[in-house]
């Protein structure tokens, strides 16, 4: 019963910031990203663990946050791991992994899940990044851009993803 409590002030909180969003201006280069994964898509992890090569930016420039529904009973988070018990009543993030990765400015925020997931939306609706990309789980109303592909298609998504770029011409920096 709290958890529907705790879903539904969620939603209000991203309609909000949804509303709030505000236009910011075209960017010449990427050089900041967050990739936003569920815990399920452990592959796709891997798989974007070269993305910063295909974007030409630095690989301490891409970070990655996943969420968790439960760890073990005795298990600590990673540092870059977001669990369910993390988001208070009101949908505010309480405990963040790394302060610092939810107070940069990101060019592009990737959101990599296929299942549709409040608690991963509403990490999506805390940046006002210049662009947002999503799979199919992603909010619509969050996302810039919307990839459908499958999960186990996690290539097929970053290459369809650096085309995309190129042609709205979110140039990737000269490599």
């Amino acid at each position: 019963m709290l958890d529907r409590f705790q879903q539904k002030a969620i939603r209000k909180t991203i309609a909000k910031r949804v509303a709030a969003k505000q236009e910011q201006s075209a960017f010449a280069t990427i050089q900041n990203v967050l990739i936003v994964v569920d815990q399920e898509n452990m592959a796709a992890q891997e798989a974007f663990s070269g993305i910063h090569d295909k974007l030409g930016i630095a690989k301490q420039a891409v970070h990655v946050l996943e969420f968790v529904g439960k760890l073990a009973k005795n298990q600590e988070p990673a540092a870059n791991q977001i669990l369910k018990k993390d988001f208070g009543m009101h949908g505010n993030i309480k405990r963040t992994p790394k302060p610092e990765v939810l107070a940069l400015n990101y060019d592009l925020v990737i959101g990599y899940y296929h299942t549709s997931n409040v608690y991963l939306d509403r990490v999506l609706a805390e940046f006002n990044t210049a662009f947002i990309v999503g799979a199919q789980g992603v909010d619509s109303q969050l996302a810039d851009l919307l990839i459908a592909s499958t999960p186990e298609d996690h290539h097929v998504f970053i290459a369809e993803l650096c085309k995309y770029l190129q042609v709205l011409q979110l140039t990737l920096q000269a490599k």
